[in-house]
This record gives C-alpha cells, sequence and structure tokens, in this order.
C-alpha cells in the first residue's frame, strides 16, 4: 500500500512539474505601445555622397547619433543610407543599435530600418531585438520626420515573445 501511495505521488509531482514547465514555455506574448521623440545629436561620420546624371542624390554610411524621448529613453547609433531626387522623393535603409532604458529598465535593441521619402517627408519601418529588464525583446517601430532636419517621432510597440 504504501508503495502504491509513493508510486502516485511520485507521478503526481512529475505531472505538475511537467505542466509548470509547459505553462512557463507558452507564456502569451506581450505587446506594449511605445511612442516619443528622436533627436540627431551628432554626424559622427558623413559618408559618401555623390549626384548621377540624374541629379539623384546618393547617400550612403551617414553615421549618426541619435537621442530617443519618451516611452523609450536613450541613444542609438544609425548607419543611414538614402536615394533623393531634386524633388525630395526617395528612400532610405539602415542599421541602428540601442542603448538605454525602455520602461524604466535597461534595454539594448539591434536591427534595421527602411522606408521611403515624399517630399522631403520620410516615414521609416524599424525591426529591432535584443534585451529589456534581461528579458528578450522584440521592437517594431515607425520613424516620421522632415529629412534633414534632425527632429522625428516614433511610434510602435514593444514584444516580449515570452511574457512581460
Amino acid at each position: 500500500m504504501l508503495y502504491r501511495k509513493t508510486k502516485f505521488l511520485a507521478g503526481m509531482t512529475l505531472i505538475a512539474a511537467m505542466l509548470l514547465v509547459t505553462g512557463i514555455a507558452l507564456a502569451a506574448a506581450t505587446k506594449v505601445p511605445v511612442s516619443g521623440g528622436q533627436f540627431t545629436v551628432g554626424v559622427l561620420d558623413p559618408g559618401t555622397s555623390w549626384v548621377d546624371e540624374d541629379g539623384i542624390t546618393h547617400v550612403r554610411d551617414l553615421i549618426l547619433e541619435v537621442s530617443f524621448t519618451g516611452d523609450i529613453e536613450g541613444s542609438a547609433i544609425q548607419g543611414l543610407n538614402y536615394n533623393i531626387d531634386p524633388f525630395g522623393n526617395g528612400d532610405l535603409h539602415g542599421t541602428a543599435v540601442f542603448m538605454g532604458t525602455i520602461f524604466g529598465d535597461e534595454a539594448m535593441l539591434s536591427g534595421r530600418f527602411a522606408g521611403d521619402i515624399s517630399a522631403g517627408v520620410f516615414s521609416a519601418d524599424s525591426i529591432g531585438h535584443g534585451t529589456i529588464g534581461g528579458a528578450q525583446a522584440k521592437s517594431s517601430l515607425t520613424t516620421t520626420g522632415v529629412l534633414g532636419s534632425g527632429v522625428a517621432t516614433y511610434d510602435g510597440t514593444i514584444l516580449f515573445p515570452h511574457g512581460q
């Protein structure tokens, strides 16, 4: 009889442990909205630029330091590439590495962005991956502003794939 009780309790303990581990592994992802401002602090490297025979200005490897305010606080180093015609239309893309705080927790994210320029106004979507407060996180932001003004706004979400 004691053997059966011990075997039953051991089996129940194993099942409870498996359910706990499965529940943690399957925790629902959490999405949190973020918004704020972005300001160019300085040009770290002007990169290379030229104008082609069609009047398109090409800029490659422009390195900027950018400051974030709002829900995201800190700075990023951006590598920017863009092409713009004489009417202010074109495209842009690049990379960014962010260090600072998000929701008051230490954060480090890195990723890519790409977008369009229309009459000098840009809109770029970015995806970043990294950690916030030690938890894995993914940022999805849309940044808009006037190209060359050094001022922009961002709006988007932070995703915690394993819950927050």
